[in-house]
């Protein structure tokens, strides 16, 4: 799996929409953001964020991969939203 294929995934959408932490240009926003740099890191762990603008309130979701997946080179098994 890629990691947009995590973010696009229903669960996470509608989590983060369903508790009105997010507005619906959140997802396009953390792709914007991942345009301009990759929010990887080398140890395995993803940061990835969006517009402020985007937020209706400050939150952490974090998800945890069985198995890494590629986010643009790195592999990755932590993801800290």
């Amino acid at each position: 799996m890629k990691w947009p294929n995590l973010l696009r995934n229903e669960n996470y959408q509608n989590s983060l929409k369903k508790n009105k932490l997010v507005d619906d240009s959140y997802l396009k926003s953390v792709f914007a953001r991942e345009a301009i740099g990759i929010t990887a890191l080398e140890y395995g762990v993803a940061l990835p964020h969006a517009s402020s603008k985007t937020v209706n309130k400050t939150h952490i979701a974090i998800c945890t991969l069985r198995s890494p997946i590629d986010w643009d080179v790195v592999p990755t098994s932590l993801v800290i939203f």
